[in-house]
């Protein structure tokens, strides 16, 4: 038997070579005295790595022999003119069998060290880096245009202004530069996601969007695999492109780092997701090579009401909260999504009926989404007004204010009268 030392370092992993080849250890702890070994059985690893292998391979070969079995009970079923009944239960066993199938590929990535990448079909993440420097598809400027709440502004020019700084800037004002991880929260349609696009375009990064779905999973730990492929993506991609800014926007975040109540269910599946989150985001704050990844997370829930985790919470740098616009921001919105009506005149939006529109839209607490919504609905309603006139009358219909007025009446009220979710008082929500 032979045993080689290591350093002990508890719930890590290390590689050490041995019999020409590259075994995956992990230090083991002696209960009886409660101390970490210094040893490590290779033998012992090497049969419970073959039992492990000889498992998965049983059954994958159990879930192939259900489907050929399945299979053929289907086609005898159907020359015998059984029908329905016996179809349904083929049809269930097939499922089940499926489901085995890929429970063993998961747990195959899993024992082998999936890597995420293309091979790995169930575990594997796939990030779309999209580089704003080339990208045609521009998004309205920061600092130039009213649609960006101007919490968002006094953000965006603090992270860009203290990259700026010289040396001896930074030396006497002891900014350090590293990764920033930040929480945007707000009503939904406040425009969070939208601020992670424009962030990324005004620094020039390479920039990617991710949604729960894309990293969820119905099997058994392959949600968790997902989320750390998709951390080990990042932190590559930043290696490899040290010049570059990259910025991520993690969309509704709170699926994947809500509290977790005990014995809830699928609170087991829950609890390592938002685990391999807190790991990978810890990952990024402390390594050196990664000072120039930006995350942006966001969320419908205010921080303060518990159903996002605490623990989470402490990994991120900035909280910043947005919130539904003023009538200012209502009006850049409302010029930006009609501004293809060549029928609106600028005198228009100066009227004091437009202002006093906008004015009750900023009271009655309409999202930036909501107010997508209402200009789309008065562009359909002012079109089916010139439905029949020749081109050279169409002066004689003007645009008129009440057809936003009808509009906005479509949309009916809006969601943050009844939403809850930003309230910051724990109690509403009894946790």
């Amino acid at each position: 038997m032979l045993n080689v030392p290591v350093v002990a370092q508890n719930s890590t992993y290390q590689s050490a070579p041995v019999f020409g080849k590259t075994q995956k250890i992990v230090n083991t702890v002696n209960f009886r005295n409660n101390q970490s070994s210094s040893f490590i059985d290779y033998q012992q690893i090497e049969q419970a790595e073959k039992a492990k292998k000889e498992k998965r391979q049983h059954n994958l070969i159990t879930a192939a022999l259900i489907i050929g079995i399945t299979t053929g009970l289907t086609l005898i079923a159907n020359s015998l003119g059984f029908g329905g009944g016996m179809s349904k239960a083929v049809e269930k066993a097939e499922a089940a069998a499926e489901r085995a199938i890929n429970a063993a590929k998961i747990a195959t990535q899993r024992c082998e060290g999936g890597s995420g990448g293309k091979n790995d079909e169930l575990t594997g993440v796939a990030l779309n880096w999209i580089d704003t420097k080339l990208d045609k598809n521009k998004v309205a400027n920061i600092f130039t245009s009213d649609t960006t709440h101007k919490n968002l502004r006094e953000v965006a020019k603090e992270l860009i202004n203290t990259r700026k700084l010289s040396t001896a800037a930074k030396k006497y004002t002891g900014y350090q530069e590293g990764a920033n991880i930040m929480l945007l929260y707000g009503y939904s349609g406040t425009g969070k996601t939208y601020f992670a696009q424009q962030y990324a375009q005004e620094i020039g990064a390479l920039f990617a969007g991710i949604k729960y779905p894309d990293i969820g999973s119905p099997y058994k730990d392959a949600a968790s695999m997902k989320i750390a492929n998709f951390f080990k993506k990042i932190i590559e991609t930043a290696e490899k492109e040290p010049d570059r800014q990259i910025v991520v926007c993690i969309d509704e975040c709170d699926a994947i780092i809500k509290k977790v109540l005990e014995n809830s269910h699928g609170s087991e599946e829950a609890a390592k997701s938002r685990a391999a989150v807190l790991v990978g985001l810890e990952e990024i704050s402390k390594n050196p090579k990664c000072k120039n990844v930006n995350i942006i997370m966001t969320t419908n829930y205010h921080p303060n009401n518990g159903l996002i985790d605490s623990t989470a919470l402490t990994r991120v740098n900035k909280k910043i909260e947005v919130p539904l616009g003023d009538a200012d921001q209502d009006t850049a919105m409302l010029k930006m999504y009609l501004k293809g009506v060549e029928a609106i005149s600028d005198d228009f939006y100066k009227s004091k009926e437009f202002k006093k529109f906008v004015t009750e839209l900023a009271n009655e607490k309409y999202s930036n989404r909501e107010i997508e919504k209402i200009a789309g609905n008065t562009i359909d309603i002012f079109s089916n007004e010139v439905v029949g006139i020749a081109d050279d009358k169409l002066s004689t219909k003007p645009f008129k204010i009440e057809y936003l007025q009808k509009a906005k009446d479509r949309i009916g009220q809006p969601a943050s009268k009844t939403c809850s979710s930003m309230t910051a008082d724990p109690g509403v929500f009894n946790l």
